[in-house]
């Protein structure tokens, strides 16, 4: 295969200067000096301009090859980009690698149509850069081997993208070599040039379909030898001028044209910009119009000043200065006379047609240069590496995907290719030692997997939230180097993909992002989900390390103490020593408004991921009321100072030291700051809640997971309630079955108010209500704040309750009878509706909860659950439960939501009824109430997870954009509903919840 050294050089071109000056020097009322002739783009019977000879093939190709190299070095030395004319080489595309074996070689090859068609197109694309030398030689070389008619032919069959904004690349060499070609010559090539340009022209459009007309017209000017076919060109051309920056002109076009074309031009532009003094290869398009026009040029020019912002231009007013000295006219001689009087410097002598342009290097081919990569060692630690979706990250894992065309050989998407073609690719990717891309690992069969990753990563930021997880879900814990290496290149998208895999391997990077707080939440997330492999990698980089040191911390101060010490019983001294005692500790400061002591200066240096030794041995050994007390004060003393955000500390006090009523507390004021411009805050208050860690600030934390009308800080209170759940091996809904408070109850329960004993019952809403003689006294000591109780966790557990019913989520016999059945509050709840008892995935009965806690069928019989059963919230859709409404009214129950006689839906054409109905955003946003999510497709469409990880998706005509609100969005009229498949109480849920678009 081809070597990575530099190939030979091919000699720099010899230069050549002609004696424009003995050419004469007065024409049609112009004075033509060498200046002018220097400028002037030539044309068949013009002023000679001294065009160079064409060069013989093989000084063309040599000029043409040491160009490529000069324009490569040049690209590289601006931007510090790879070399293009090894990437040609390196590329999956045939045509690509046969033009740059061509580059490397330094004798010229004769090419076929199609190799000078991507020879054309490479240079008009990769190597016009610093200077249009390339072009010069790219004609040469075209002319040379295949004659004027048919280099013009290839070149327009190259023609794929817009001109340069002012110049005409390799079209201003092609018009040389016409103004000295011979007339037969002349005549093949014209013809040729308008049968291409039509071919060509049909399958173009827009800008590049206008230069395409331009081109050509560039080629044939209008002049004195110029025919009909000329004139027509021109005119096909001028049909495209407009004014410049806002239509498809191009300022070659005065070099075609004559001085009416310059007065079209003038119409179309109020003002004079640089675009009319614009060059292509040293030659000023302006200054062919002279040619054509001679002296009556001189008073359309004489107006042409450079107009705003360009009016005390140098070199713009240079350049006209320099055309009005030629032209023999006497507005054009006071005009230039009025330039000098007012003392301009432009106005003396003659300015360069182009800028100043950059120094050329020398085109010295160099060697292939290898790849940037990321690789990143795994290590190898005895705890094994695994992967846990939850069922959110498996949905969004089989959502992804990628284009087939992302990753083609020769052509043919990868995915496509038979074992031989892939085999090519991969050897390819080999020799090049080409990194590994995230689509190629997605796309690429899996045997070639090993061998791309032992290449390295070349990973895109694009593709790190979609393909890794993709990736890992496919293939497991073999696909984790791709994830590792991620972290070198987007911190934020790498912490989302690593969340179901624990591997010690992705410690480091954690770890540093753990330190850091801009990372800090998804680094937390990690290891708290992963605490085996945080432990391992923590203690392999040591507590010399800052990072690794408040790993371990943190750890221990989440119950992982003996996770640690069992790897490494050496850290209880680490654990137990005071950072604060280290020299050079940075000491907190406590405010103002505070009494400082040592306990205090140790409670300010905790914050949401890190909890002080003596602080933890303050709850564990303290005294738990004064502690509280002391909690409450920091925190209302840190409110009455406007909550300054350095001494936010006084707020996790409240989870680290505090007690169950502060928790609350605190969880009311997240409430209101979530709403407001302290999102922060707000968040911050839930890390305190989760520190806090009892069952009433769960049970806090997963009302605001529930009922926040905020999107995001919802979403962080449920990672909080995810995060709590995973440790313990459950979902997040069982772990709130795990979290019913039980209210102080204990099942057959009094209060005492008046002399008299109340005894405690539950109302349709769930709130406790007292039963006795007579009427209960107005306050009865304990009942309010049961009350208070009451209504957060009802509120809670029945949307939970119908959400297991719209679901079908089972709930084992044990856990049903300890928290349902038998729960001293939870049992109120569970009597209001009817169980479905399932044994393995059959339906055996259905029960209600009787008084006493025990199981009833319809017939009020009594039922024994069987010890493998499991049970869920009956749906109607499932099973008839018309039986059931008499038996729950002769009781006098009334469910907490519709259940016994809930709507239910079976066919289709159930959803007919709102086929065309009219609705507004906020009804369509109410729908995430009820479980919808916002599709983000072309438009904003709502869509509802289903069963299995697909989606039923609501269209409506138009949609919205994904920054409306409900201010902005338009009407929306329902259009459709898509979805591969529903279970049957999936799809009567999802036309039951429509029911609010009305």
């Amino acid at each position: 295969m081809t070597s990575w050294d530099a190939p030979p050089a091919s000699p720099a071109p010899a230069a050549w200067t002609p004696d424009l000056d003995a050419l004469g020097d007065r024409r049609d009322g112009l004075h033509v000096t060498g200046w002018l002739r220097s400028v002037l783009p030539p044309r068949r019977g013009g002023i000679d301009t001294a065009v160079r000879p064409l060069a013989g093939l093989d000084d063309a190709w040599a000029g043409l090859r040491f160009s490529i190299w000069a324009q490569d070095h040049a690209i590289r030395e601006a931007s510090s980009v790879r070399s293009r004319v090894w990437g040609l080489l390196t590329s999956p595309e045939a045509s690509d690698r046969r033009l740059g074996e061509r580059l490397l070689a330094v004798e010229p090859r004769i090419g076929t149509a199609a190799e000078d068609v991507a020879l054309v197109r490479a240079v008009r694309e990769k190597f016009q850069y610093v200077h249009q030398g390339v072009d010069e030689w790219l004609a040469d070389f075209l002319v040379a081997a295949h004659g004027l008619p048919e280099a013009c032919r290839r070149v327009l069959d190259g023609f794929h993208v817009d001109l340069p904004y002012l110049g005409t690349g390799v079209f201003g060499r092609l018009r040389e070599l016409l103004v000295i070609a011979d007339d037969t010559t002349y005549t093949r090539t014209l013809q040729t040039l308008l049968g291409v340009r039509d071919e060509r022209a049909a399958v173009l459009d827009g800008n590049t379909r206008a230069d395409l007309f331009w081109a050509v017209s560039h080629l044939i000017p209008v002049g004195p030898r110029s025919g009909p076919d000329e004139q027509q060109a021109h005119a096909e051309a001028l049909r495209h001028v407009g004014e410049f920056g806002n239509s498809p002109v191009h300022a070659c076009g005065l070099a075609s044209g004559d001085l009416d074309t310059l007065s079209r031009f003038l119409k179309a532009n109020p003002r004079v910009r640089h675009e009319f003094f614009g060059t292509s290869g040293g030659r000023l398009h302006l200054a062919g119009v002279l040619d054509v026009a001679g002296a009556a040029a001189g008073p359309v020019l004489a107006r042409m000043r450079p107009s705003y912002p360009f009016e005390d231009h140098p070199h713009y007013n240079g350049v006209w200065c320099s055309l009005l000295a030629h032209v023999d006219d006497d507005t054009a001689r006071e005009v230039l006379e009025a330039e000098r009087s007012a003392g301009h410097p432009w106005a003396t002598g003659f300015t360069a047609a182009d800028e100043q342009a950059p120094p050329v290097p020398q085109g010295v081919p160099s060697g292939f240069e290898s790849f940037d990569r990321q690789t990143v060692p795994l290590l190898d630690v005895s705890v094994p590496p695994e992967i846990r979706f939850r069922d959110a990250e498996r949905e969004t894992a089989e959502r992804a995907g990628v284009y087939e065309d992302a990753e083609r050989w020769d052509g043919v998407p990868i995915s496509r290719c038979d074992e031989a073609q892939v085999t090519a690719w991969l050897e390819h990717r080999e020799h090049w030692r080409i990194p590994a891309t995230l689509p190629a690992l997605a796309l690429a069969p899996r045997w070639t997997h090993e061998r791309l990753m032992a290449l390295g990563f070349d990973i895109q930021q694009y593709w790190i939230r979609s393909l890794i997880p993709l990736l890992l879900l496919r293939h497991g814990v073999s696909h984790v180097a791709p994830l590792a290496a991620a972290f070198e290149v987007q911190v934020d998208a790498a912490l989302e993909a690593a969340q179901p895999v624990g591997h010690v391997s992705l410690t480091a990077p954690v770890a540093r992002a753990f330190a850091g707080k801009k990372h800090r939440r998804l680094a937390r997330s990690w290891l708290l989900r992963h605490p085996a492999h945080a432990a391992a990698g923590a203690i392999a980089m040591g507590t010399g390390d800052p990072a690794a040191a408040r790993v371990l911390r943190y750890l221990d101060t989440q119950g992982h103490r003996s996770l640690l010490l069992d790897r490494d019983p050496g850290l209880a001294a680490f654990l137990d020593e005071d950072p604060l005692d280290a020299p050079g500790a940075d000491l907190p400061k406590i405010p103002a408004y505070l009494t400082a002591s040592d306990f205090l200066v140790r409670l300010a240096s905790c914050d949401a991921d890190y909890v002080h030794p003596a602080v933890l041995a303050a709850r564990t050994n303290g005294d738990p009321v004064a502690l509280a007390a002391l909690a409450d004060t920091l925190f209302e003393k840190w409110l009455a100072a406007g909550t300054p955000p350095a001494d936010s500390w006084c707020m996790q006090a409240v989870g680290l030291i505090g007690d169950d009523a502060g928790a609350r507390k605190l969880a009311s004021y997240a409430r209101q700051w979530a709403g407001t411009n302290a999102a922060a805050r707000a968040q911050a208050a839930l890390d305190a809640l989760r520190h806090r860690g009892t069952d009433a600030a769960l049970i806090e934390l997963s009302l605001l997971a529930e009922r926040s009308r905020f999107p995001v800080f919802k979403s962080r209170a449920r990672e909080h309630i995810e995060a709590i759940a995973e440790r313990q091996g459950l979902t997040a809904d069982e772990l709130a079955d795990r979290l019913v408070p039980s209210l102080g109850l204990s099942g057959s329960d009094t209060l005492d108010a008046g002399g008299v004993t109340w005894r405690i019952g539950f109302d349709h809403q769930l709130l406790p209500v007292l039963h006795g003689p007579g009427k209960p006294p107005r306050s009865v000591p304990g009942l309010a704040a049961l009350r208070k109780e009451a209504r957060a966790s009802a509120s809670l557990h029945i949307t939970r309750l119908e959400r297991a019913m719209c679901t079908e989520r089972r709930i084992p016999a044990a856990v049903f009878q300890d928290r349902f059945a038998r729960h001293p509050w939870m049992t109120h709840l569970a009597q209001r509706l009817v169980w479905g008892v399932l044994v393995d995935d059959t339906l055996v009965s259905t029960v209600r909860v009787a008084e006493d806690g025990s199981l009833a069928t319809v017939d009020d019989d009594a039922f024994t659950l069987p010890p493998a059963a499991s049970l869920v919230v009956a749906h109607p859709v499932r099973q008839s439960l018309d039986e059931w409404g008499p038996v729950f009214a002769d009781y006098e129950l009334l469910p907490p939501f519709p259940q016994v006689d809930r709507p239910t839906y079976t066919d289709f054409s159930a959803f007919d009824r709102y086929i065309g109905l009219s609705t507004t955003y906020g009804a369509l946003r109410g729908l995430e109430r009820h479980g919808w999510i916002r599709w983000y497709d072309a438009s904003v469409q709502m869509a509802k997870p289903l069963p299995g990880g697909g989606h039923a998706i609501l269209r409506t005509d138009p949609g919205w954009h994904a920054s409306d609100t409900v201010d902005s969005a338009p009407p929306q009229t329902v259009v459709g509903l898509s979805y591969d498949s529903a279970p049957p109480v999936a799809f009567s849920e999802m036309i039951h919840d429509l029911r609010t678009l009305s």
